[in-house]
């Protein structure tokens, strides 16, 4: 479903026909179904939907793009803290479109949704990012952390840190010390026993 998802991207990303990326969505009836739903609930469109056409120009290709990003995230993984995750790429998202100029806006809050992808998938993001052909920029941002994005998404994960910072000392007593042992040694932190 992944690469799915990322096919449609590039589509919208290349600015195929409406009728293209149409066709495209009609293979995949969850897909359309859920974009239908998330139409009806948008309080703006009180329309009846006809086709998947209408509901591609009612949306617009930004916002269905995004809605394409986050469907990536929330219902494409299986990783149990996806939700949570993708509230953060968001937020990072966010962060760096409103941190890039004017010109860069669409383009920085992609690769502030694809600078986590990895962290949901099971798979190196090398191998997802192989499916689509995406802007040098994101690519170098997404890939080898550099470019004109690189200092925009340390600051996000700089205030992201502080945050869960925060959200770990105030739930410091609630948390398991062998899960806590098991995360720091996993991210090569040591322990130093005669220190317990």
């Amino acid at each position: 479903m992944p690469f799915i998802i990322l096919q449609l991207i590039q589509i919208i990303k290349d600015d195929y026909s409406t009728i293209t990326l149409e066709r495209f969505i009609k293979q995949q009836p969850d897909l359309s179904y859920k974009l239908i739903q998330f139409l009806n609930k948008t309080k703006r469109f009180d329309v009846a939907i006809t086709s998947l056409t209408q509901v591609i120009t009612l949306m617009g290709r930004d916002t269905l793009l995004r809605w394409f990003l986050v469907y990536l995230y929330s219902e494409a993984s299986q990783n149990p803290a996806s939700r949570t995750i993708l509230r953060l790429a968001i937020k990072r998202a966010e962060r760096m479109e409103a941190d890039a100029s004017f010109v860069n806006k669409d383009k920085a809050y992609l690769a502030g949704m694809f600078s986590m992808l990895s962290s949901i998938f099971e798979t190196d993001i090398k191998d997802l990012m192989r499916h689509i052909k995406m802007d040098k920029d994101i690519i170098a941002l997404i890939l080898e952390n550099k470019g004109i994005f690189a200092a925009s998404l340390e600051r996000a994960k700089k205030a992201e840190r502080e945050y869960l910072k925060k959200v770990m000392i105030h739930n410091f007593e609630k948390l398991n010390p062998s899960e806590v042992i098991y995360t720091l040694e996993d991210g090569g932190v040591p322990i130093q026993e005669d220190e317990f």
